[in-house]
């Protein structure tokens, strides 16, 4: 009697283990995907975090490129530039100045 009953609770235990199996899967996904989008959730905002460092340093280059365009373009700077390098002058007051125009210079 001993042995029979073992058997049968062998048999048992073997026909439902698909059903344990089956029942620890579908139990399991639902952790398992959460557990994948946590992971997903983190290496986006690490993603995220660099790419907003990455813009900060775009946007304070740029602010040091137009406070260099601002003291590269001032007047008084063009005028000098002119004068030294150029060999230009200031016109004389009342007088008209022509600047001939080169054929095929202007086209662009």
């Amino acid at each position: 009697m001993g042995n029979t009953t073992r058997r049968k609770r062998r048999e048992n235990t073997v026909s439902g283990l698909p059903v344990m199996v089956a029942a620890i899967l579908i139990g399991g996904l639902p952790l398992l995907g959460r557990v994948l989008l946590k992971h997903l959730t983190i290496e986006i905002r690490k993603e995220i975090t660099a790419l907003e460092m990455e813009k900060n340093k775009v946007i304070s280059e740029i602010s040091e490129l137009e406070l260099q365009k601002a003291a590269l373009s001032r007047p008084d700077r063009i005028k000098e530039i002119a004068r030294k390098k150029l060999g230009m002058k200031e016109p004389e007051d009342g007088a008209i100045v022509i600047i001939p125009v080169l054929e095929g210079k202007n086209e662009k």
